[in-house]
Protein backbone atom coordinates (compact mmCIF):
# COMPACT_ATOMS: atom_id res chain seq x y z
CA UNK A 1 0.00 0.00 0.00
CA UNK A 2 1.37 3.46 -1.04
CA UNK A 3 2.34 5.83 1.75
CA UNK A 4 2.65 9.07 2.73
CA UNK A 5 7.16 8.20 2.84
CA UNK A 6 7.07 6.69 -0.10
CA UNK A 7 5.90 10.20 -1.78
CA UNK A 8 8.85 12.35 -0.07
CA UNK A 9 11.17 9.49 -1.19
CA UNK A 10 10.28 9.52 -4.71
CA UNK A 11 10.10 13.55 -4.35
CA UNK A 12 13.56 13.44 -3.22
CA UNK A 13 14.57 11.87 -6.45
CA UNK A 14 13.94 14.95 -8.37
CA UNK A 15 17.79 16.36 -7.15
CA UNK A 16 18.96 13.23 -8.75
CA UNK A 17 19.76 13.71 -12.59
CA UNK A 18 19.17 11.65 -15.59
CA UNK A 19 21.98 9.00 -16.56
CA UNK A 20 21.50 5.54 -17.94
CA UNK A 21 21.81 1.82 -17.72
CA UNK A 22 21.17 -0.59 -14.45
CA UNK A 23 23.00 -3.00 -13.04
CA UNK A 24 23.65 -4.64 -9.86
CA UNK A 25 27.00 -4.63 -7.76
CA UNK A 26 28.57 -5.95 -4.48
CA UNK A 27 24.56 -6.97 -3.70
CA UNK A 28 23.75 -3.67 -3.79
CA UNK A 29 20.73 -2.27 -6.26
CA UNK A 30 22.68 0.20 -8.59
CA UNK A 31 19.81 1.82 -10.42
CA UNK A 32 20.46 4.29 -13.55
CA UNK A 33 18.19 5.57 -15.60
CA UNK A 34 17.66 7.63 -18.58
CA UNK A 35 15.28 9.99 -17.13
CA UNK A 36 14.25 11.01 -13.70
CA UNK A 37 10.92 9.48 -14.09
CA UNK A 38 12.64 6.18 -15.27
CA UNK A 39 14.74 6.73 -11.68
CA UNK A 40 11.57 7.52 -9.64
CA UNK A 41 10.08 4.08 -10.83
CA UNK A 42 13.08 1.79 -10.17
CA UNK A 43 13.48 3.37 -6.74
CA UNK A 44 9.77 3.30 -5.79
CA UNK A 45 8.91 0.20 -6.72
CA UNK A 46 12.08 -1.60 -5.48
CA UNK A 47 12.54 0.62 -2.01
CA UNK A 48 8.92 0.93 -1.43
CA UNK A 49 8.74 -3.09 -1.70
CA UNK A 50 11.77 -3.68 0.37
CA UNK A 51 10.19 -1.68 3.19
CA UNK A 52 6.57 -2.97 2.65
CA UNK A 53 8.15 -6.17 3.31
CA UNK A 54 9.58 -5.17 6.38
CA UNK A 55 6.16 -4.19 7.69
CA UNK A 56 4.76 -7.15 6.46
CA UNK A 57 7.23 -9.34 8.10
CA UNK A 58 6.73 -7.02 11.92
CA UNK A 59 3.27 -6.08 11.78
CA UNK A 60 4.04 -2.46 12.60
CA UNK A 61 5.60 0.41 10.45
CA UNK A 62 9.53 0.85 10.82
CA UNK A 63 11.35 2.60 12.22
CA UNK A 64 12.67 5.67 9.47
CA UNK A 65 15.27 8.12 9.55
CA UNK A 66 16.61 10.54 6.70
CA UNK A 67 19.26 12.92 6.56
CA UNK A 68 19.98 15.27 3.01
CA UNK A 69 23.61 15.72 2.94
CA UNK A 70 25.69 18.69 1.97
CA UNK A 71 29.65 19.87 1.86
CA UNK A 72 28.68 22.30 4.50
CA UNK A 73 28.48 20.02 6.94
CA UNK A 74 31.82 18.58 6.41
CA UNK A 75 34.29 18.80 8.98
CA UNK A 76 37.16 20.22 10.26
CA UNK A 77 35.83 22.65 7.80
CA UNK A 78 32.66 23.36 5.18
CA UNK A 79 33.52 21.95 1.85
CA UNK A 80 32.40 24.34 -1.29
CA UNK A 81 30.78 21.85 -3.78
CA UNK A 82 27.08 21.34 -5.67
CA UNK A 83 26.89 17.75 -4.61
CA UNK A 84 24.22 17.01 -2.08
CA UNK A 85 22.60 13.29 -1.08
CA UNK A 86 19.89 12.09 0.03
CA UNK A 87 19.79 9.40 2.79
CA UNK A 88 16.64 7.00 4.16
CA UNK A 89 17.02 4.32 6.19
CA UNK A 90 13.79 1.61 7.21
CA UNK A 91 14.63 -0.19 10.37
CA UNK A 92 12.36 -3.15 11.25
CA UNK A 93 12.79 -5.76 14.14
CA UNK A 94 14.69 -8.02 12.34
CA UNK A 95 15.51 -6.54 8.94
CA UNK A 96 16.71 -3.16 7.27
CA UNK A 97 16.88 -1.29 4.34
CA UNK A 98 18.86 1.72 2.88
CA UNK A 99 18.39 3.74 -0.37
CA UNK A 100 21.26 6.74 -0.83
CA UNK A 101 20.42 8.87 -3.85
CA UNK A 102 23.09 11.20 -4.74
CA UNK A 103 23.68 13.96 -7.48
CA UNK A 104 26.67 15.30 -9.13
CA UNK A 105 29.60 14.15 -7.40
CA UNK A 106 32.43 13.17 -9.13
CA UNK A 107 34.88 10.27 -8.24
CA UNK A 108 32.64 8.81 -6.06
CA UNK A 109 34.83 6.38 -3.88
CA UNK A 110 32.44 4.72 -0.28
CA UNK A 111 29.74 5.42 1.33
CA UNK A 112 29.49 5.11 5.23
CA UNK A 113 27.01 5.44 8.27
CA UNK A 114 29.36 6.55 10.79
CA UNK A 115 29.31 7.27 14.91
CA UNK A 116 29.99 10.20 16.13
CA UNK A 117 27.87 13.89 16.20
CA UNK A 118 27.18 16.63 13.88
CA UNK A 119 30.66 18.15 16.00
CA UNK A 120 32.85 14.94 15.24
CA UNK A 121 34.27 13.03 12.69
CA UNK A 122 33.73 9.19 14.24
CA UNK A 123 34.27 6.48 13.16
CA UNK A 124 32.46 3.88 10.55
CA UNK A 125 29.31 1.98 12.00
CA UNK A 126 27.84 1.07 8.91
CA UNK A 127 29.74 0.67 5.50
CA UNK A 128 27.41 1.49 2.92
CA UNK A 129 28.96 0.71 0.02
CA UNK A 130 31.29 -1.13 -1.29
CA UNK A 131 30.56 -4.21 0.59
CA UNK A 132 33.85 -5.57 -0.76
CA UNK A 133 37.30 -4.15 -0.87
CA UNK A 134 38.47 -3.89 -4.91
CA UNK A 135 41.95 -4.46 -4.04
CA UNK A 136 43.74 -4.29 -0.98
CA UNK A 137 43.25 -1.88 2.23
CA UNK A 138 39.77 0.16 2.94
CA UNK A 139 36.35 -1.09 0.24
CA UNK A 140 36.30 1.29 -2.21
CA UNK A 141 34.87 1.36 -5.73
CA UNK A 142 37.20 1.18 -8.25
CA UNK A 143 37.48 2.87 -10.55
CA UNK A 144 34.90 5.70 -8.84
CA UNK A 145 31.69 6.71 -10.49
CA UNK A 146 30.99 9.88 -11.57
CA UNK A 147 27.62 11.77 -11.58
CA UNK A 148 24.40 11.06 -10.21
CA UNK A 149 23.21 7.94 -9.19
CA UNK A 150 20.86 5.46 -6.82
CA UNK A 151 22.38 2.99 -3.93
CA UNK A 152 20.16 1.12 -2.00
CA UNK A 153 20.08 -2.37 -0.02
CA UNK A 154 19.46 -4.84 2.81
CA UNK A 155 21.33 -4.05 6.32
CA UNK A 156 22.65 -6.93 8.24
CA UNK A 157 23.14 -6.34 12.23
CA UNK A 158 26.62 -8.13 11.51
CA UNK A 159 27.33 -4.61 9.36
CA UNK A 160 26.83 -2.50 12.94
CA UNK A 161 29.75 -1.72 14.60
CA UNK A 162 29.96 0.68 17.31
CA UNK A 163 33.21 2.17 19.11
CA UNK A 164 34.85 0.16 21.89
CA UNK A 165 33.91 3.79 24.43
CA UNK A 166 29.74 2.76 23.78
CA UNK A 167 30.59 -0.80 25.71
CA UNK A 168 28.49 -2.19 22.82
CA UNK A 169 30.13 -5.59 21.24
CA UNK A 170 27.33 -6.32 18.82
CA UNK A 171 25.44 -3.79 17.80
CA UNK A 172 21.45 -4.47 17.24
CA UNK A 173 18.93 -2.76 15.13
CA UNK A 174 17.63 -1.31 18.47
CA UNK A 175 21.06 0.24 19.37
CA UNK A 176 21.44 1.62 15.73
CA UNK A 177 17.97 3.36 16.36
CA UNK A 178 18.75 4.68 19.96
CA UNK A 179 22.30 6.11 18.57
CA UNK A 180 20.12 7.96 15.62
CA UNK A 181 17.82 9.13 18.41
CA UNK A 182 20.40 10.66 20.44
CA UNK A 183 21.95 12.68 17.30
CA UNK A 184 25.61 10.38 16.66
CA UNK A 185 24.70 8.46 13.78
CA UNK A 186 25.84 10.70 10.40
CA UNK A 187 26.04 9.37 6.87
CA UNK A 188 29.05 10.37 4.97
CA UNK A 189 30.42 10.34 1.21
CA UNK A 190 33.70 10.01 0.15
CA UNK A 191 35.60 10.62 -3.30
CA UNK A 192 39.08 11.06 -4.36
CA UNK A 193 39.24 14.83 -3.89
CA UNK A 194 37.84 14.62 -0.36
CA UNK A 195 38.98 11.36 1.08
CA UNK A 196 37.92 12.19 4.64
CA UNK A 197 34.18 13.34 3.37
CA UNK A 198 32.79 15.34 0.46
CA UNK A 199 28.80 15.79 1.97
CA UNK A 200 27.57 14.32 5.26
CA UNK A 201 24.59 14.92 7.60
CA UNK A 202 23.32 13.83 10.76
CA UNK A 203 20.45 11.14 10.73
CA UNK A 204 17.48 12.50 12.33
CA UNK A 205 13.72 10.26 12.87
CA UNK A 206 11.19 10.53 9.74
CA UNK A 207 7.71 9.74 10.13
CA UNK A 208 8.08 8.84 6.07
Amino acid sequence: MARAWVACLLAALAMVASTHGAYTEDGYEFGKASTLDAVAMLTGDTYTSMVAQIESEDGAAPYMASAVLTGTAELPAPIETNTTAYFHIAIGKNSSVWALLVDGIANFTMSHLHYGNSTTSGPVAVPLGPSASSGSGTPMYNPPFTGSFVLMGPLSTSSITFPASTGIKNATFSDLQAAIDAGMIYANLHNTEYPAGVVRATLEKSMM
